[in-house]
């Protein structure tokens, strides 16, 4: 379901890393620049002179997640991941830049740190660590490519489209919430709050995907069966750690999967309650534009507001209040349809998946929204690409954005 009206630019989006550039922006406003291609400054580390405990660096990353990124520090530093902080998740398959912080790091064993898809710099010494939510919001510099269209007629298609952007677009959450290719996360957590704990891990563990390798299809396909020895002996690489850890503890105990999932880390296993929280609220928003059309931002009888007067959505939880009137009306329709109730939201002999209600703003800005280039797309004939930037605050996506504007699966 689209908000705007503009013309479909369709096209393709992350064809290269270095077509989906995502700069964090700091509390003050500063942006983390991005480091040209050859170029790496993480031997350029200054000493402590005010015996500050935190070394604070912009950590630059190519096609890996944050999880991962700071898993090779901390093995470059012989320590856990809980001495490195940071303040935000970034895309994996992107290039992206964001500020780390590392308490009471070896600095001679730090300037030896080498991986080719990551870069440290800007190093400066303070006496916080980060916290997740430490941030303004991110920037985003994006090429689509593969758009089958005149250039005059991609800039009469942008011209309309910042128009209907002016008063922002619904604040969906992205695809990337629920759980890349397979989008297998939200479903995963629908389970858990059904108490089909059992049917949850196999889910997680068996649903393919057309565009994985083909014995990755196999071994999902044998966990699915509950194959779980032959599975794992498939599943090869560090990609698949979490999956090979629960199959291990299938394989020893083949009945206890509260266990077998607990082998997750903890941030982790989170993402499956909260990803179907957020597959909800996208549910609402859709009932929302269906009830009110281009009213959609206009306040409602029923609608929460937070302290600057911005409308704000429900994120469902065992604790949570219906509002009044047709927005609790809509509220109900989202579980009815869902077939869930509000006491599922505690999932009994498994606390962890558990959650609490919360809200979201239903209205996302873009800021500084510019064209930089359109021009022809030299990985595909008579085909044009256009190259764009815009700003958004923390919490919000830029696939969002995306969306709206080329109105396509991507």
């Amino acid at each position: 379901m689209y908000f705007t009206k503009s013309k479909p630019l369709n096209g393709k989006i992350k064809h290269r890393y270095t077509d989906f550039i995502v700069q964090e922006i700091a509390l003050d406003g500063t942006i983390c620049r991005i480091l040209p291609e050859g170029i790496s400054e993480n031997t350029n580390i200054p000493g402590d002179p005010h015996n500050k405990q935190f070394l604070h660096c912009t950590m630059q990353k190519v096609n890996i997640d944050v999880q991962n990124a700071i898993k090779s520090i901390a093995l470059n530093q012989k320590f856990g991941k809980t001495r490195i902080s940071f303040s935000g998740l970034k895309d994996k398959r992107a290039v992206t830049c964001q500020r780390v912080a590392i308490f009471d790091p070896n600095l001679e064993q730090l300037k030896k740190f080498k991986y080719n898809q990551i870069k440290m710099f800007d190093f400066s010494w303070q006496n916080n660590k980060l916290e997740i939510g430490d941030l303004k919001g991110n920037g985003f510099t994006i090429i689509v490519r593969e758009i089958d269209l005149e250039e005059q007629e991609i800039k009469t298609i942008i011209t309309e489209f910042e128009k209907q952007i002016k008063n922002g677009v619904p604040n969906y959450f992205g695809e990337q919430r629920f759980g890349g290719i397979r989008q297998v996360t939200h479903l995963v957590g629908k389970l858990f709050f059904q108490n089909k704990t059992k049917e949850a891990v196999l889910l997680y563990l068996g649903k393919t995907n057309d565009r994985e390798d083909q014995e990755v299809k196999e071994a999902r396909e044998l966990a699915a069966k509950e194959q779980y020895l032959e599975a794992f002996k498939k599943l090869k690489g560090n990609i698949f750690r979490y999956e090979r850890a629960i199959l291990n503890s299938l394989m020893k105990d083949p009945n206890d999967f509260v266990k077998a999932f607990q082998q997750l880390p903890k941030n982790l296993m989170i993402l499956f309650p909260h990803a179907y929280q957020s597959f909800l609220f996208n549910k609402y928003l859709d009932l929302r534009q269906e009830k009110f059309g281009a009213d959609f931002f206009k306040v409602q009888k029923g609608d929460k507001l937070d302290s600057e007067g911005n409308i704000l959505g429900p994120l469902f939880g065992a604790d949570f209040k219906f509002s009044e009137g047709i927005i609790g009306e809509i509220e109900r329709q989202v579980l009815k349809d869902e077939g869930i109730e509000l006491e599922q939201f505690t999932v009994n002999g498994f606390q962890q998946m558990s959650v609490q209600s919360s809200t979201r703003p239903i209205k996302l800005d873009i800021f500084d929204f510019k064209v930089l280039e359109i021009g022809n797309d030299e990985y595909n004939e008579n085909k044009k690409y256009l190259k764009l930037s815009f700003n958004l605050i923390k919490n919000s996506y830029a696939t969002v954005v995306l969306n709206e504007l080329m109105k396509c699966d991507n």
